[in-house]
């Protein structure tokens, strides 16, 4: 299991979820459905106050090659390169369409072929210079 395929932290106060993985410790603080059923995500006490953003069903085809990875990696895994703007899969019509509900700017990218690898643009990146001031998202 990846953790960046089941929770992503965004920015401080918001955090992408994975219907399919929910959390089950803590504090209930979103409901949700998925697959016709209710279901209460929770989050630990330092979550207090975040925002909860439910990742939707991936697009990828049923026969896609997934050895490593679960098809949630398309639409939970994506790349946060400042505040308020995601890197998204291109084929991920409805994960870009949520993102940009909720506010965010979209940089859609091809990167389909690499999930057969074992994850996504979060994955598959690593920073190396940031220009941003080193701060905590838990105060």
């Amino acid at each position: 299991m990846h953790i960046d395929g089941t929770f992503v932290p965004l920015m401080p106060g918001k955090l992408l979820a994975n219907p399919f993985r929910p959390c089950i410790t803590g504090r209930p603080v979103k409901t949700y459905s998925y697959n016709n059923k209710q279901y209460e995500y929770h989050l630990p006490e330092m979550f207090k106050g975040w925002e909860v953003f439910v990742a939707p069903e991936p697009e990828l085809s049923k026969d896609h090659p997934l050895f490593f990875t679960s098809p949630w990696t398309a639409t939970c895994n994506v790349l946060v390169v400042r505040p308020g703007t995601v890197v998204v899969e291109t084929h991920e019509k409805k994960a870009q369409q949520c993102f940009k509900d909720w506010g965010f700017e979209v940089i859609p990218v091809p990167f389909r072929n690499f999930l057969s690898f074992g994850g996504s643009f979060h994955c598959a990146t690593c920073g190396v210079r940031r220009t941003s001031t080193l701060q905590s998202y838990f105060d």
